[in-house]
Formats: structure tokens, sequence, C-alpha cells
């Protein structure tokens, strides 16, 4: 184990989680504040690496900009409604405590993104270039890639008002992921996991990850309790979560290891020293929030059932 860098991980590391916690849990402005950088530059490195295949240099700002477009409108649409409309209000006010109130919360993914997946064709029509349709798909991909679990976000932030710690434990499981993949594969890792994809990747790592993350999982009521936080779910849930969260955070990290190989690049960029860029930073996220909201969305689904089962009784 490289112990220097090892070092430079772990400091890089804690500014990075305070960062992160502290921005989710202040306020939903400093949130979109996070979440906006988080978007603009992972979205930057996958857009800069992909260039040379989507034919277009230094073009990155467009699909940038109408990412952070979405996510906005994403971000409000999701915020809860003003609780009353003032006296002294004026039409300004009056029209936006109106959108506020009738909003659909799932407009963001029903029928924005599909817009945005036309408007860059639009885009294409009226620009030169050898492969429009390989820039369209690419683009996009970055999009679904990054932007698309960020928006959806924005649904498990403003879901309850325990939102922000259900996304500030979504954060720490995938981080206690990824530390002990790194810990448990630098100490004992012997056999590869995919060598060609990520050849530094092990097998007892990856195990390691999957038996420390559920473990975690089942004492997060414990920490809620010690911080004085209301329990979100039972334990079994918890570790359920955890299971997920392992499964696809892995899927992740490899899938963002299989661009880098396909590009010949090690790290997305350099923002965080000891653990490189913001894509690389977020790869495991990026992949685990679509099936973490899936998984919530199963869960409600079943107690609903629950409760009709026990109406019939």
């Amino acid at each position: 184990m490289n112990f220097k860098n090892l070092i430079t991980r772990a400091l890089s590391g804690a500014v990075f989680v305070l960062v992160m916690v502290a921005g989710t849990m202040y306020h939903p402005l400093t949130y979109l504040l996070v979440m906006c950088v988080v978007l603009a530059g992972a979205l930057g490195e996958y857009l800069k690496i992909t260039a040379a295949m989507r034919g277009v240099k230094h073009r990155r700002w467009p699909v940038i900009l109408i990412s952070l477009v979405l996510f906005l409108i994403s971000f409000q649409l999701n915020r809860p409604p003003v609780g009353a409309l003032p006296g002294d209000a004026d039409l300004l006010d009056t029209m936006w405590y109106l959108f506020a109130m009738q909003r659909d919360k799932n407009l963001d993914l029903t029928v924005l993104l599909p817009c945005v997946f036309f408007l860059l064709i639009g885009i294409q029509i009226f620009r030169i270039a050898d492969n429009p349709f390989q820039h369209i798909g690419y683009s996009f991909l970055g999009i679904m890639w990054v932007c698309v679990p960020l928006m959806l976000t924005n649904h498990l932030y403003f879901d309850t008002d325990a939102g922000p710690v259900f996304v500030v434990t979504l954060f720490a499981l995938i981080w206690l992921h990824d530390t002990a993949c790194y810990l448990t594969g630098s100490l004992i890792g012997r056999h590869k996991l995919l060598e060609r994809i990520s050849p530094g990747k092990t097998i007892e790592g990856t195990a390691g990850g999957f038996v420390l993350t559920p473990l975690a999982g089942y004492f997060v009521n414990d920490l809620y309790r010690f911080f004085g936080a209301s329990e979100l779910f039972s334990a079994g849930v918890w570790v359920v979560i955890a299971v997920v969260v392992s499964a696809t955070a892995t899927v992740g990290d490899l899938a963002e290891s299989m661009l880098k190989r396909k590009f010949q690049i090690k790290d997305s960029g350099s923002f965080m020293p000891g653990h490189g860029g913001f894509l690389d930073r977020f790869d495991a996220y990026f992949f685990t929030v679509p099936f973490v909201t899936l998984l919530l969305w199963i869960l409600r689904q079943s107690e609903n059932v629950g409760a009709l089962i026990d109406f019939v009784k």
C-alpha cells in the first residue's frame, strides 16, 4: 500500500466530504450550488473525453448549458411550493405562486428530457459536422449519465423533510463502499475482477465493499439516534439499500473505467488530488441514484399493497 497516496486521498477526501455534506444539509440553495458545480464539472470532463468521437473540439458549453437549465427546472419543479401568497404580492409573485401550486414534479423526466433529445437533433441540423448522429448520441449519453441522476437527486432531496438526510446517507454509503473496496484491495487483493476494463480492481476488494457496506447499513438507525435524527427505514430496509448501493456503485465504477480505457486516459480530471476528476468521484453515485429511486418506489408500492390487503380483510 502506498501510504503517501493514502494520506493524499484522505486529506482531499475529507475536504470533499465536508463540502458535500455541508452544502447538502445547510440550505436548498447551497445544495443547488454544489450540484450545479458537480453537473458542470462531471459533464464537462465527459464531453472533453469524448470530443474526438463527437467530432467537435472545445464546444462543450451548449450541452452543459442545456443540462444546467434542465437541472434548474427540475430543482424548481421538485421544490415545495410557498405556503401562502403575501397580501401585497405583485403580478409576478402571483404568477410564480400559481405555477408553483400547479406544477408537476415529474415533468422534468417525462416531458423535458425528450425535448432535450430532439433539441440536440435540431442543433445538428444547422451545424456542419461529419457525424451528426454520433455527436447526438455521445452528447445525450452524457446527459443521461450525469444530468439525469442529479435530477433524480432533486426528487429524493425534496421528497420529504428528511430528504437531505437521506441524500447524505446515500453519499456516505457510496463513499464507504469505495473506501472499503480500496483498502481491502490494497491489503489483500490478489485476483483481478475485470482486468480488460480495470486492471486495478480486485475480487477481494469488491468483496470487502459488499460485506462492509451492508453491515454499515444495518447500523444507520443507530447513527441517526446518536445525532437525534428520526429513523427513515427499518434496519432491514437499510441493508437492502446498502446491497443495491454496493452492486450499482461497482458497475458505475467499472463503466467509467470502460470509458477511460476506450479513450486511453487514467483520470477524467484532476480537481481532487489522489481521486481524479468529478467523473471519477461521482461515477458510482450516478449509477446508484436511479436504482435506489426505483427501490424506494417498489417499497412504497409494497406498503400500498399491504394497506389494501389490510383494508380488504
